[in-house]
């Protein structure tokens, strides 16, 4: 699948539900499928400042492909990392060049967090948008 399909796939999840109170019920699901113990392999040094909850989230590439770990001990804010590496995980580095991000905005996602958690996704986006300059 590439990003495009992966995105698409994404927001096609969060539009199955009606209001916004439903979507974020679905993040805090998705975020308890999240380990309890921040994972001894997620570096301290990726911490996502700012966040009020304990926040984790690296990316890499590894044989030309994105890779992503996070944890976080806030139901959403995990979410939101599973809902992040379901998109991202697999996806080429030389698709992530020549793709758009935009599931957080035609989702409706972006404007629909609070400020530091929209912060801490914009954070996360970053991170994996820094691979395609590799």
């Amino acid at each position: 699948m590439n990003l495009n399909e992966s995105q698409k796939q994404a927001i096609a999840e969060l539009s199955v539900f009606d209001t916004w109170t439903d979507k974020f019920d679905y993040l805090i699901e998705l975020g308890e499928s999240m380990p309890g113990d921040l994972p001894g392999s997620i570096s301290r040094n990726s911490r996502i400042e700012g966040c009020l909850s304990r926040s984790y989230f690296n990316a890499f590439v590894i044989d030309g492909y994105i890779r992503t770990e996070g944890w976080s001990n806030s139901n959403i804010v995990a979410g939101i990392i599973v809902l992040v590496s379901r998109i991202f995980n697999g996806i080429s580095v030389r698709d992530l060049r020549d793709a758009n991000i935009y599931f957080h905005i035609d989702s409706g996602l972006s404007e629909n967090l609070t400020y530091r958690r929209k912060m801490l996704l914009d954070e996360i986006i970053r991170r994996i948008i820094v691979l395609s300059e590799i």
